[in-house]
């Protein structure tokens, strides 16, 4: 198994079990309730409030000392601006979400934005709801200009959610977050 697959199936399994295991009965949030009803056809957008990136303990450890006296850590950033987005338009995806990791490939250089740009249409756009769950996911494929990514969007009952995005030239990143529809 390839190191970013290794990666890659940690945050998934890490984002699956912060979920909880217990029951949750309270009632869904009109969101939540919105986009299944309308059979995902809503346009919505995910604004990022908290980045988890995927590093190296070097990379954690310098991060801790540069965020010292602040809310973040090396492995935590909270953003303070909801322009942090994704957003699902018709068939396409737009993003603009900062990049806090490490690059795999050494020679690999986007000087225009070290973030996570993309306007395009995906190869692939899945969406499934898992009623006994209650979670939609969304699972796309895109390459942007720059760069392939693959990632993946659960939407939590009550409006929250959390994206994992791989890119193919750095390692992958969790965001938390939640959902509001585009009108």
């Amino acid at each position: 198994m390839t190191r970013f697959l290794k990666y890659a199936l940690l945050i998934t399994v890490g984002t699956i079990l912060s979920c909880g295991t217990t029951k949750d009965n309270s009632a869904p949030s009109e969101i939540y309730t919105t986009l299944i009803a309308e059979g995902m056809q809503r346009d919505f957008m995910f604004i990022a409030e908290v980045a988890f990136p995927l590093q190296s303990n070097a990379a954690i450890n310098a991060g801790n000392a540069l965020f010292r006296a602040t809310e973040n850590n090396g492995s935590r950033i909270v953003l303070t601006d909801d322009s942090y987005q994704m957003r699902f338009i018709n068939d396409s995806i737009q993003a603009n979400l900062p990049y806090f990791g490490e690059l795999r490939t050494a020679a690999y250089s986007d000087v225009r934005d070290v973030g996570i740009i993309i306007d395009e249409v995906p190869h692939r756009l899945d969406f499934k709801i898992a009623e006994n769950k209650e979670q939609i996911i969304v699972d796309f494929k895109v390459d942007a200009e720059a760069e392939q990514y693959t990632g993946m969007l659960t939407v939590f009952k009550n409006g929250k959610a959390s994206l994992v995005i791989n890119g193919a030239n750095r390692l992958g990143l969790r965001y938390n977050g939640s959902i509001r529809l585009i009108e």
